[in-house]
């Protein structure tokens, strides 16, 4: 019988070679079970289905303490991902362990290396052993350096509901379509209401039509990257025409970041009411940009300001992935998005329909969700950050 004995190590752990160099804290930790997965990890089955029973590979992982997008293929590289050989030239080659690979997205921040002779210096290691296998495993070491991601700090400071949804008369439709072609002229980053002013963007009629008041309420969602802020609780935040909160909401972002307003409506799909990509890497502060709702059904008109703060943020806190329907993206519990709910989301089975991944992410595929004929089949799209940790 096998001995049931996991083995584990700290990815974190200090590994000194021959050098003598001590290797950097890595913020990711591996871990290594020969005798299945370890609960509260993310694990990924190590098998060589060529392997005798008896020497019991088929109960071995390798665990992350979160989702790294690890993929093992017993048959050769997987093509579009970094793939890493993990052979013990030990074995006999009808136990075909030459074509076994460990794999990682391109994007990801961690290289990994393999030695069959002990710890590579100035990297972290975890030993990778099968006690049942004969064939020198004891001194096999999967290692690892991992690229710091640095984060900045967004912080919403301020949002004004200048006009709730509720659709747009004549003068509203004119006033939509002058703003909105400023807008599309500035792209990211947004426009303030006073450049538009100063700017002589529009004309007198534009600026009296958003000097109204206007009545009304939204039921309001803030998402940053699909990651809802606002409402803390509940299942929106009812915002009136002409009320302006100061919420504070903090967000770490990477490169960039998608602010989103949507409307709840419990009756259908929520409402997206516009988007803003707001650009990290430096300080600074913006006042007053604005925020049109996309489709003049809607016709609702935010006011934001924002302050970023260069490299406050905290990098594992920002968003990796999302999942994106026709209206609303929201962010996913797992980097591949597998068995995310999706409730919230309007799937659709034209592709094109669907949001686009933000500047900052990369689209990464669909998920596909079969109908009972004759519905055709329905998608989200799966969008990655560009910086996935």
């Amino acid at each position: 019988m096998k001995r049931r004995n996991t083995l584990v190590f700290l990815g974190a752990l200090v590994i000194s070679g021959a050098g003598g160099g001590a290797v950097a804290q890595s913020p990711t930790q591996f871990y290594w079970s020969s005798s299945g997965p370890v609960g509260g990890l993310v694990c990924t089955q190590v098998i060589e289905g060529s392997s005798p029973l008896e020497h019991t590979w088929r109960d071995n992982y390798i665990c992350a303490d979160r989702d790294v997008g690890f993929r093992w293929s017993s048959s050769g590289p997987i093509q579009g991902m970094n793939c890493t050989q993990i052979i013990e030239g030990a074995e006999p080659a009808q136990y075909t362990w030459r074509d076994n690979y460990l794999c990682l997205p391109q994007n990801s921040p961690i290289q990994l290396s393999w030695s069959s002779s002990g710890p590579i210096s100035g990297m972290a290691c975890v030993q990778v052993h099968e006690a049942r296998d004969p064939y020198t495993w004891h001194d096999n070491y999967l290692c690892w350096t991992e690229r710091m991601r640095r984060a900045d700090l967004l912080t919403i400071t301020m949002i004004k509901n200048i006009k709730p949804a509720s659709g747009l008369d004549a003068a509203g439709q004119f006033a939509f379509g002058a703003v909105g072609a400023a807008i599309s002229a500035i792209g990211s980053g947004g426009v303030s209401l006073g450049d538009l002013y100063d700017g002589a963007k529009f004309g007198v009629e534009v600026g009296q039509y958003l000097d109204q008041a206007f009545s009304g309420q939204d039921d309001l969602i803030v998402k940053i990257d699909g990651r809802t802020y606002l409402p803390t609780q509940g299942t929106y935040y009812p915002m009136k025409g002409g009320q302006v909160i100061y919420p504070n909401i903090q967000a770490a972002i990477s490169g960039a970041a998608q602010f989103q307003l949507i409307e709840w409506d419990g009756g259908s799909d929520n409402d997206n009411l516009g988007v803003l990509t707001i650009l990290g890497g430096r300080s600074y502060t913006a006042n007053d940009i604005v925020i049109l709702a996309p489709d003049d059904e809607d016709g609702s008109i935010y006011l934001v300001s924002y302050r970023v703060d260069a490299e406050q943020g905290n990098p594992p806190a920002v968003v990796n992935s999302m999942l994106c329907g026709t209206n609303q993206c929201d962010e996913c519990y797992r980097l591949d998005c597998a068995g995310q709910p999706y409730s919230e989301l309007d799937r659709d089975g034209d592709k094109p329909d669907l949001l686009r991944c933000p500047p900052h992410f990369d689209e990464t595929g669909f998920i596909e969700y079969d109908q009972i004929w004759p519905a055709e089949d329905v998608y989200l799209r799966i969008c990655r950050h560009k910086a996935a940790l």
